[in-house]
């Protein structure tokens, strides 16, 4: 048996992938998994997925389109770096600036969604795809999302454990992700199931701190 494996970051995924095609190992393609790191990317291609709610989104063009309240994030990245909850117009400013240092070309701008937090654990291969897990979260804190507790597995009902499921293959499917792990990040209230983010990734976090002060000053 022979693999590449990585940890839970977005870089050592990217890399991951490229080290196994190149060695002609399972792998997501590379071209797949560059595309899948975009996060507006993703988020369009939710859009045909009719067992999901999907939040109002937009990217940012130098224009504010008045979406409040909302989290502002870079396109490209991770562990919550560049990732602000905005609910007005001051902090809306501020918000693009401090996405802007870990992307300066793409920015997301997301409605913000109420609801329990969940994420779900996969492993695909060559196309077929299973929940390792569904955690539950201890609601993550604005303006930065840090999270500060998980529960395995969720306390949930067993129809909303079937129906995440389900949905969770069919974005796997959609997205093209066909090998390797995957960490779903949800949110669920009265109006259905959102997705938040979709890492071609395993579960894992890296939280930077050294921007926040300033982002505050």
């Amino acid at each position: 048996m022979q693999g590449v494996a990585s940890n839970g970051s977005e870089v050592t995924a990217l890399v991951q992938s490229h080290v196994a095609e190149i060695l002609k190992l399972n792998a997501t393609s590379y071209k797949v998994f560059k595309l899948l790191q975009n996060k507006y990317y993703v988020r369009q291609c939710l859009d045909d997925i009719k067992e999901l709610c999907q939040p109002k989104y937009y990217k940012y063009q130098g224009k504010d389109e008045g979406v409040y309240p909302c989290v502002v994030k870079p396109c490209l990245g991770g562990g919550k770096k560049g990732v602000t909850y905005v609910d007005t117009k001051e902090l809306f400013v501020k918000a693009i600036a401090y996405a802007s240092k870990e992307d300066d070309k793409e920015i997301l701008v997301e409605e913000y969604i109420e609801g329990d937090e969940l994420s779900v654990e996969t492993i695909s291969y060559h196309g077929k795809h299973e929940v390792v897990q569904i955690t539950q979260k201890d609601k993550s804190q604005p303006p930065h999302f840090a999270e500060t507790g998980h529960h395995q597995p969720a306390n949930i009902s067993k129809q909303l454990w079937g129906d995440i499921c389900d949905v969770v293959i069919k974005i796997l499917t959609k997205i093209n992700f066909t090998d390797g792990a995957s960490h779903i990040e949800l949110k669920y209230n009265a109006s259905g199931i959102y997705v938040i983010e979709v890492n071609p990734r395993g579960g894992g976090k890296y939280f930077q701190h050294a921007n926040l002060f300033e982002f505050w000053c």
